[in-house]
């Protein structure tokens, strides 16, 4: 009971700081910033995609062509005869409505630069010589290639790209289970009518897609792409793993958080970032100053005449403070989701997709985005641990808080540092290594190819592993602090 009413006064004591009081009021404003980072990202994906008239860029840029083929007298038959294919180019892309600024994987773009590879290979052929059955065939590919454009034949273009792999097969160029993974690729090209229209969607599409091809080619050669390595059990399972949910995205048209396109996603994950950034500030100046303030105001002197043990008084500062903690990510989770909700009430929130037993599963937003921040506020303890550590040991709020908000920034990036010129196995020892826990938890959130390079540049460790090192360190931090705290002098 005494030690519940130890609490209950840090509790007390701690929120009526003006400077407590400051950073719960950032931290909730940080949502707000959240908000406003989503929408300058819908913003620029607006701006993009109303990109300037293809009809006027198109004029232009023949104008210009035609200019240099009738004024520059250096120019070769062969650089001649590339510019007049450019020139076509750009003739068919006006006469079919083609926006030649679609940086989406238009299809129809790609067909215009195919169309100009193969009439300056005409080019070519015509200067080397070339026999007319050679150059009636690649003319026959042209015409073809025009043909689909004017008919918006899609499936036909898709035909075609399947023709192609067909040929590569036939003379060897391919193996029988590389051309099956095209085709299985260009099937779901056409089944989700990926870079059809052109559309900012096609991006995250199109990753995927790539990241489905680049999964099953790993699993065919039991090699990883990423590192080189060859896989194991474990690291084949995860990438099947990684290929069974991205066709599940594409099923149910579910983008990851980095194609930056659903801009309700994009705002729960920044309100959580945002957020956690001034929570943890909050908790390391309240911990920091816990100790060293009450020494250095002379109101340690009430304790020590207190019957309460010095032990129970420096258990209730983390208790007290944990508590706050988690106080604070239950209002931020829940009014975020509230926010989230209000704003973009025409776009619900997505759940935590995740697969078991070769199938997938999915975790409420709202739990998830509760144990999202739980997970989070596990590097906030440990700056939390080491802050308090700092002010019993120094007695000096400017030192344990300025120190620890140092560290808290810059430790992300000297370790990022450290990772990409180091490569001992010692490294992965280090706690800063191991912070981060949340996108080791749920790794799902970004795509897998960009979760295995993260983990790669960041010394990749387990889950088990990291707890592991963080629970030794929290130890010893504690066993410093609560051994100071007793054997010296307060008063």
């Amino acid at each position: 009971m005494k030690f519940l009413k130890l609490c209950q006064n840090e509790l007390i004591k701690t929120m009526k700081k003006n400077s407590t009081k400051l950073m719960i009021i950032l931290t909730i404003v940080a949502i707000l910033g959240a908000l406003g980072f989503a929408s300058l990202i819908k913003f620029l994906n607006k701006v993009t995609e109303e990109s300037i008239m293809y009809i006027s860029n198109a004029d232009t840029r023949i104008d210009d062509l035609k200019s240099q083929l009738a004024h520059d007298t250096t120019l070769s038959e062969q650089s001649k005869g590339y510019i007049q294919a450019e020139i076509d180019m750009y003739q068919l892309a006006k006469d079919n409505n083609i926006d030649m600024n679609n940086y989406y994987g238009y299809w129809k773009r790609s067909v215009l630069y195919s169309i100009e590879g193969k009439k300056q290979g005409l080019v070519d052929l015509k200067i080397q010589g070339a026999n007319q059955t050679q150059i009636n065939k690649i003319q026959s590919e042209i015409n073809k290639l025009t043909e689909i454009l004017s008919n918006d034949d899609y499936s036909e273009y898709i035909e075609l790209q399947k023709q192609d792999l067909k040929q590569s097969l036939e003379n060897k160029e391919i193996t029988q289970k590389q051309y099956d993974i095209e085709i299985e690729v260009l099937d779901l090209t056409k089944k989700y009518e990926i870079n059809k229209n052109g559309t900012l969607e096609d991006n995250w599409k199109n990753t995927v897609l790539n990241e489905i091809k680049v999964l099953k080619q790993n699993l065919l050669n039991g090699i990883d792409s990423n590192t080189g390595k060859v896989l194991t059990v474990e690291k084949q399972q995860k990438q099947q793993d990684a290929i069974t949910l991205d066709l599940y995205r594409l099923e149910n048209n579910i983008p990851t958080i980095d194609s930056m396109t659903d801009y309700r996603t994009i705002y729960d994950y920044m309100a959580i970032a945002f957020s956690s950034i001034f929570l943890a500030i909050m908790m390391i100046m309240i911990t920091g100053s816990s100790i060293s303030t009450e020494i250095s105001k002379g109101t340690i002197k009430f304790w020590a005449i207190t019957p309460n043990k010095r032990w129970k008084i420096m258990l209730s500062k983390i208790v007290s403070a944990v508590i706050i903690l988690l106080i604070m990510t239950l209002i931020i989770s829940v009014l975020s989701d509230i926010i989230g909700m209000i704003v973009y009430r025409d776009n619900p929130p997505q759940d935590y997709l995740y697969v078991k037993d070769g199938a997938v599963h999915s975790i409420n937003h709202n739990l998830y985005t509760i144990l999202y921040s739980l997970v989070n506020n596990i590097d906030i303890l440990m700056f939390m641990l080491f802050a308090l550590m700092l002010s019993t040991v120094t007695r000096s709020t400017a030192t344990s808080v300025g120190i620890s908000i140092a560290t808290y920034v810059g430790s992300g990036t000297v370790m990022s540092i450290i990772n990409a010129f180091v490569k001992m196995d010692f490294i992965k020892f280090i706690p800063f290594n191991n912070l981060g826990l949340v996108d080791k938890v749920f790794p799902n959130s970004i795509s897998f190819m960009m979760m295995e390079t993260a983990s790669t540049m960041l010394n990749q460790v387990t889950v088990g592993f990291s707890l592991t090192v963080l629970a030794v360190c929290a130890v010893l931090m504690l066993v410093t602090m609560f051994d100071s705290f007793n054997k010296r002098d307060i008063i």
